[in-house]
């Protein structure tokens, strides 16, 4: 009698994309952590860009249904002409929108630590250990939005720093497991 042993070959490629992915994982949060405003500001340009394809393709539409049937849809038109202008309004103010969501970030975290500074007053006569924890916490949220606002997002920052925690961690998984 003849045994034959075959490899289990989902686990192997399950391995391999949980590998892939961990590493594609590292690279976005020390991106993240390090260019949080270049990786924002790219973002809003490949949005943008393809904001602007789908206004092509709308506008070449309208002629190709102009040129077929003799007719004309002025909706096709007009949805084309918004698209790609829409696009290139994307693409041209990218820096203006990374740069934007990081002053509204800091912004709600400022306010945030206000709210926690006004909360901690409550507790001055009550609790003295609620009352130190909310004021240090609303001093911390106070000098991460003024630096979010001022240096770099923080949120990204901290995004990035998980990110790349995790995807360290399960390389170590998969590369050391049994």
């Amino acid at each position: 009698m003849k045994v034959t042993v075959l490899k289990n070959e989902k686990k192997s490629k399950k391995s391999t994309n949980s590998i892939f992915s961990s590493i594609l994982l590292l690279f976005l949060g020390i991106i993240l952590t390090f260019r949080s405003e270049e990786l924002i500001s790219t973002v809003f340009s490949v949005i943008g860009f393809l904001v602007l394809l789908y206004g092509v393709y709308k506008f070449y539409s309208f002629y190709k249904l102009k040129q077929q049937f003799q007719t004309e849809d002025s909706e096709l038109l007009m949805n084309g002409l918004l698209f790609i202008v829409l696009g290139l309004v994307v693409i041209l103010l990218s820096s203006f929108f990374a740069n934007a969501i990081k002053i509204v970030t800091g912004i709600w975290l400022i306010f945030l630590g206000m709210q926690k500074i006004y909360t901690s007053n409550f507790y001055v006569h009550l609790e003295k250990r609620e009352f130190t924890t909310n004021f240090i916490a609303g001093l911390i949220l106070l000098f991460l939005g003024i630096y979010t606002i001022v240096a770099q997002n923080v949120v990204f920052v901290f995004i990035g720093i998980a990110l790349i925690i995790y995807s360290v961690l399960d390389l170590f998984q998969q590369i050391f497991k049994k």
